[in-house]
């Protein structure tokens, strides 16, 4: 129980911006510009639509305590909000871009989609020599 009261103590100094400051019950606010090479890509967020860039999102990720795994083992898992963010093309030869930002991963400030990126393709090199 002590353990469980000095990570609970750590984790609330540590404050709400850090990675990994997982609090049950806590809601964490921030703002996050999203922009694209060109302007216009449509974004959505977790499947809802939210406006074409650049654009300002409000993220708020609020973390819960999952008691499912460890419950006769005295142990809670904390758990925070992820986002998935897509950028949908707005002109023909752009492709679809995404990014994804985990439970324990910090916010950025910005951004950046290019549009103009295409699919990997791996060169490759067919020399037969008998």
């Amino acid at each position: 129980m002590k353990k469980i009261l000095m990570l609970l103590l750590c984790l609330g100094l540590a404050g709400c911006a850090t990675t990994r400051s997982i609090i049950p019950g806590q809601y964490c606010d921030q703002y996050a510009e999203i922009i694209s090479d060109p302007p216009g890509a449509k974004i959505e967020i977790n499947n809802q639509y939210h406006g074409e860039t650049p654009i300002t999102i409000h993220f708020t990720r609020q973390t819960y305590v999952d008691y499912s795994e460890n419950l006769f083992q005295g142990e809670a898992k904390f758990v925070a909000s992820s986002f998935t963010i897509i950028a949908n093309p707005i002109l023909a030869g752009q492709f679809k871009q995404a990014k994804y930002i985990g439970p324990y991963d910090a916010i950025p400030n910005k951004i950046y989609f290019n549009m103009n990126l295409g699919p990997v393709t791996p060169s490759v090199d067919v020399n037969v020599h008998n």
